[in-house]
């Protein structure tokens, strides 16, 4: 999986969040650790419509076998995750939230990431837990490999 990952992918997609709809172009590197069964991961999010960054996130992939374990540094959090490899699927649940002190409420408290990659296309949706409430479906997208 980390070989069909490693590259640079470019795509748009949609989300809600607190009941309100967007839609975003977005790229996503996974650049592989030399001799490490590791990605390294960036991921930026523009408006579809203006341009403005409206979301940027970063971190590690660690891919043993079958095993996934992602940490990743948010905007004012961070979150571990933890899950398989099946086939061209990867799915991993939250099993860490942190967030800064001067976080508010409603925040982050779960996420369940589900991604298909293909070779030649990345296909995600993302759930979030805001306080007090359960999983909803958040950002989904698909992107294909650039320089392809």
């Amino acid at each position: 999986m980390i070989d069909r990952l490693a590259g640079e992918w470019a795509g748009s997609g949609e989300g809600n969040f607190a009941g309100e709809a967007f839609a975003f172009e977005e790229t996503i590197w996974f650049e592989q650790a030399p001799g490490r069964p590791m990605l390294y991961y960036r991921l930026l999010a523009t408006e579809k419509a203006g341009g403005h960054l409206i979301h940027a996130e970063s971190g590690l992939w660690l891919i043993v076998d079958d095993a996934v374990t992602i940490s990743i540094a948010l905007p004012r959090a961070t979150e571990i995750s933890e899950g398989s490899v099946v086939g061209d699927e990867i799915e991993v649940s939250s099993s860490y939230i942190g967030v800064a002190s001067t976080v508010s409420e409603p925040h982050l408290i779960a996420s369940e990431r589900r991604y298909r990659c293909d070779g030649e296309r990345l296909e995600y949706d993302i759930a979030i837990a805001m306080t007090g409430g359960s999983p909803d479906r958040h950002v989904w997208a698909a992107l294909t490999r650039k320089g392809t």
